[in-house]
């Protein structure tokens, strides 16, 4: 048994990575593009992959791979 990969899929994640100079290393980012691919279906994956519900009845989306600015946009 082995994992598969896909090359139908570097397309997010050239998407949602960018190489950091830096860092020397890919980095996770927000593409100003992002709305073009939220609608209801991606949100509810994203909430199956990294959400949960908290308590008073909230719900968490797990974003620290992201800047602040990012979150917020």
């Amino acid at each position: 048994m082995s994992t598969l990969a896909y090359e139908c899929f570097n397309f997010f994640f050239d998407l949602f990575y960018v190489y950091s100079e830096t860092e020397g290393k890919f980095v996770k980012i927000v593409p100003l593009t992002i709305v073009l691919y939220l609608d209801a279906e991606s949100l509810a994956y994203w909430i199956m992959g990294d959400g949960y519900k908290g308590t008073n009845d909230g719900l968490i989306f797990h974003t620290e791979g992201f800047t602040f600015d990012e979150i917020l946009f």
